[in-house]
């Protein structure tokens, strides 16, 4: 146990901590910040999206069902209404426009979508439902009191009015188009079905029949969250090639091994090594993965911890069957999985590197596999069907692929490992 405890303290020493603390603050706040949770944060109609969402689970529960379509819908906008009015009321730049309740806004906006129109190509155009209908005779030209109200940047940022418009042109509409989705998903000759195995295709069957649909999720919310994932897994793999790649390399630059060897107990050092680096993955990667989580949680996510991962706002369909508590509880597992793999192959490296410069040369390429590996594995995790490009299962049609992925990552680590030990323990004997 001393010589575990000395090695530990060996990888956790004040310098290389202090790098690593400051490379994860740095990699937190330049990247996975910016890319996934400012979005859902800051003002921004992707905020407004998922406000519209949490005020909708907070109605009607995690899923929206058919009957709770109507009244919830009326309630929502009847509030978002009366907020926005509230807003233009207290603001006097709007009544100079001729602004003042939620109709003459929404007349301002339609009426100036219309002045931007060819009249000849009207039809083509698909228009909010709450608009007045498009008259091609109607003059839509802004006076100048009401240009300069388009041109005020809060004419544009009001959140109830922007939710409003989401509940009533988006949220509805991907509700009622339900039956629509799950008619082309049960002809084989429709768009939908090309490039899904027939395995994926049954579970999306079960999406529709078992109600999974009606879950409650915000279409952007869920594209940022997942943008975490991949970003998440690379910060873990950069830091634990940071923290433990020059430990062994160390004692041969220092000629410790030697002296190490020259003792019953000192033969025992490389395994101890090992179960530090270890530890010190496991630790480290538990660290960074609270952090993150914690703050995707604080960001508005704590709302949907507890609703599926499968809802008719979303763009793709999953395997996982459970909700987003459970989802990321095994998404952690599976980035230990992946932490405890490149501990040990960088274990690998830094027993075979006798200086710095050529464990460099070893590391930088090691790192970056696994880095491209890992993104894009945990890119959609569990996805049937992907976003912007086709998902890993599309690629390898074996459900849950991306767990087989880090079990044989594991693997590897834990052959490699053995073989070094193996290796080692001959060169005792010799």
């Amino acid at each position: 146990m001393k010589i575990f405890i000395n090695e530990l303290k060996k990888i956790l020493r004040p310098l290389p901590l202090l790098v690593l603390a400051l490379f994860s603050l740095v990699y937190i706040v330049v990247i996975i910040y910016p890319v996934s949770l400012e979005p859902l944060t800051n003002l921004s109609i992707r905020s407004d999206n998922l406000s519209l969402t949490i005020d909708m689970i907070d109605l009607c529960g995690k899923t929206w069902e058919p009957e709770e379509v109507g009244p919830a819908a009326k309630e929502l906008s009847d509030r978002y209404i009366r907020e926005t009015e509230s807003i233009i009321r207290a603001n006097p730049l709007f009544s100079k426009a001729g602004v003042t309740d939620f109709e003459s806004y929404r007349a301002l906006e339609s009426k100036n979508d219309y002045s931007r129109v060819n009249p000849a190509e009207a039809k083509n155009y698909d228009f909010p439902s709450d608009y007045p209908p498009y008259d091609p005779n109607q003059d839509y030209t802004l006076t100048p009191a009401e240009e300069e109200m388009i041109n005020q940047s809060f004419f544009w940022d009001i959140s109830p009015a922007i939710k409003h418009y989401f509940l009533n042109n988006n949220v509805i509409n991907d509700y009622q188009s339900i039956p629509i989705t799950q008619k082309n998903y049960y002809n084989k000759d429709s768009d939908e079905y090309e490039g899904i195995p027939d395995s994926g295709r049954e579970r999306i069957r079960e999406i529709y029949e078992g109600g999974e649909i009606r879950t409650i999720l915000s279409r952007w919310g869920d594209e940022y969250v997942k943008g975490i994932y991949p970003l998440l897994a690379i910060m873990i793999i950069i830091s634990l090639c940071i923290l433990l790649a020059p430990l062994v390399t160390r004692d041969h630059m220092n000629h410790m091994t030697s002296l190490q060897y020259s003792s019953k107990t000192g033969r025992k050092t490389m395994r101890i090594q090992l179960w530090a680096m270890l530890f010190a993955a496991f630790l480290v990667s538990v660290i960074e993965i609270t952090v993150v989580f914690g703050l995707l949680i604080k960001s508005g996510w704590s709302h949907f911890l507890d609703s599926g991962l499968n809802g008719f706002s979303k763009w793709t369909y999953n395997w996982f069957p459970g909700n987003y508590r459970q989802f990321l509880i095994v998404i952690a597992v599976l980035m230990i999985t992946v932490s405890l793999a490149t501990a040990m192959l960088t274990f690998l490296f830094s027993k075979i590197c006798k200086n710095y410069i050529s464990l460099l040369l070893y590391m930088i390429p090691m790192s970056a596999l696994l880095a491209f590996v890992c993104y894009r594995t945990f890119q959609h995790p569990f996805a049937i069907t992907g976003d912007y490009m086709r998902s890993l299962y599309q690629i390898i049609p074996i459900p849950y692929i991306e767990a087989y992925i880090c079990g044989a990552l594991l693997l590897i680590g834990v052959f490699v490992s053995a073989v070094v030990l193996k290796v080692q323990k001959r060169e005792e004997i010799g």
